[in-house]
């Protein structure tokens, strides 16, 4: 569509996580964000969620730079695996802190060549092929994060990022309001904001409050204090820091991701202590409780997390023990409790006590919540609104949000990842999807793994699998011969005798004269007919046939 601009929601929009969007007029491509989302308890073999690079990849001469909005994975963490199927370098912008995070990453994933970094921070602008972009200072739960203002040809476009309106922040300047009202004064076509918080009343709590309660912990603490927190959220570590040096502790680090971060942290200044002064991994047993801090990863109960290693005994520098304190600064994210509460209970089991979100204070949303949402809305005043960022529950309300705050219904868009947006200066329409589908990391490969093979997986996982080699006479068209039954997780070993004899019995001497299917299937079907009588579980069930 012929003056008008496309907006493209690759990932993020009705889910959390791997956020990325493709912003496009005419053939010129600017991407925000290319993010990552951890795998579901049925993704069974599935390393991270990624969204679909592959409109991307398709279109990558149109593609005239990226933006990152900041340093949390489910916003940069995919970027090395996009930048693997990028032909050239493209301009990547981000501020300092982010900006070192890219690059880290990506000489893991060896794709450093084509990280062609620009570092910017608020208050700064670059033109972008016909995108001229402006960068915000927004308060978030990591420094150096910005939001976005988009000169396009058919209008001004600002995209929120994640940000709430703290107006104390732990670090750094508090989001830069008047700047968003600035904007709105000018006129804004489309206004893009952040939904994770949606479905919360009022507004979201200052850092401060952590910093307060941390202080607490500390203070009535005599044993080892052990805190878990996201890798990214350097904020909170700074926090940590700081509170365990007010109190004559050293601080250790625990989780290799959360140890590259910490360092990279120091080495760019946003840390209140040096490398040399981190308490090393052989010390944590040895040095006095009293004097010892731990920051470690595994707030989501992450199978192979520092944290989660250490309630099952498997850390080798830290036993959990009676006196132990240990501190879990993050919301659990939704699908995640499971894992998340078997951690606790095994903490509590080893004698630990644990203080964790809602019973204590010990983290607040790095997002807007409802107030902070209408305020937004108010100061930006966008002719159009596009909820993103979240479950679609999330961007359902903030459209009711939007709504209640006197934007007409015809001037709300509400989609989800793969649908396209063209908006104009006077109207918008949806086209049809173009992407959005999950990609996947699976072991060394990126690609779309079929629904078929997930289910497969879920299916090895509850009923196991049965393999069946029958020896068939093709001349008879019949089964001839004993068949061979393998099985694993099925059935206990005392039990295999038994089924062993009931699945012969069934075969021996099948014929398949009467019947339009071809034999394996037949013999798939008799099979699982009777492991469901005997067993009501339902295996895979591989047939081999055996030319007799």
């Amino acid at each position: 569509m012929s003056n008008a601009v496309r907006i493209v929601p690759l990932g993020g929009l009705g889910e959390v996580g791997r956020n990325m969007m493709a912003i496009e007029y005419e053939e010129q491509m600017l991407l925000v964000d290319c993010g990552l989302m951890f795998p579901q308890n049925d993704m069974f073999g599935i390393d991270i969620v990624l969204p679909d690079m592959r409109y991307v990849w398709e279109r990558q001469d149109r593609l005239r730079g990226i933006v990152i909005t900041h340093g949390h994975e489910d916003h940069l963490g995919a970027l090395p695996y996009l930048l693997r199927g990028l032909d050239n370098a493209v301009p990547i912008f981000a501020t300092p802190l982010t900006a070192g995070l890219i690059a880290m990453r990506a000489r893991e994933h060896r794709v450093s060549r084509r990280a062609q970094l620009d570092t910017i921070a608020g208050g700064m602008r670059r033109q972008v092929g016909p995108f001229e972009i402006e960068f915000i200072h927004v308060a978030h739960s990591i420094p150096d994060t910005v939001a976005l203002a988009i000169r396009t040809p058919v209008g001004l476009i600002v995209h929120t990022s994640e940000y709430k309106l703290d107006m104390t922040p732990y670090s750094g300047a508090p989001t830069d309001l008047q700047r968003f009202a600035q904007l709105g004064h000018e006129g804004v076509l489309l206004l893009m904001a952040d939904s994770t918080n949606a479905d919360k009343p009022g507004r979201t709590p200052s850092e401060q409050l952590v910093s307060q309660t941390l202080d607490h912990i500390f203070a009535q603490t005599t044993g080892r204090i052990l805190v878990s927190t996201f890798a990214s959220n350097l904020m909170r570590a700074a926090q940590v820091i700081e509170t365990a040096q007010r109190y004559g502790r050293r601080v250790g680090v625990a989780g290799r991701s959360m140890e590259q971060n910490i360092r990279l942290a120091i080495e760019m200044g946003y840390l209140p202590i040096s490398q040399d002064e981190l308490l090393p991994a052989e010390a944590f047993e040895s040095a006095p409780p009293h004097e010892v801090c731990i920051l470690c990863t595994g707030t989501q109960g992450e199978p192979m997390s520092a944290l989660v290693r250490m309630a099952r005994g498997e850390y080798p520098h830290l036993a959990i023990r009676p006196g132990d304190t240990v501190v879990l600064s993050a919301h659990t994210i939704p699908g995640n409790e499971e894992l998340v509460n078997r951690t606790i209970n095994r903490l509590f089991r080893l004698g630990a006590r644990v203080l964790h979100p809602p019973l204590w204070p010990v983290h607040v949303s790095g997002h807007a919540a409802r107030d902070e949402m209408r305020i937004m809305l108010d100061t930006v005043r966008p002719r159009f609104f596009m909820p993103i960022q979240g479950e679609y529950r999330h961007l359902a309300l903030h459209a009711d949000l939007a709504r209640e705050e006197g934007i007409h219904d015809d001037r709300i868009i509400l989609v989800e990842s793969g649908t396209p947006v063209h908006v104009w200066s006077e109207g918008w329409a949806t086209a049809p999807s173009v992407g959005g589908d999950l990609l996947f990391a699976d072991g060394r490969r990126v690609n779309e793994i079929h629904i078929a093979l997930l289910r497969d997986r879920l299916r090895l996982a509850r009923g196991g699998f049965v393999v069946v080699v029958v020896p068939v006479d093709e001349t008879r068209n019949a089964v001839v011969g004993e068949p061979h039954i393998i099985t694993h997780g099925l059935l206990r070993h005392e039990e295999y005798e038994t089924l062993r004899d009931i699945l012969q019995n069934a075969l021996r001497n099948l014929t398949f004269e009467d019947t339009d299917e071809d034999i394996e299937t037949v013999i798939r079907q008799v099979v699982r007919q009777q492991i469901r009588q005997l067993t009501a579980r339902r295996p895979l069930v591989y047939p081999v046939i055996v030319p007799a």
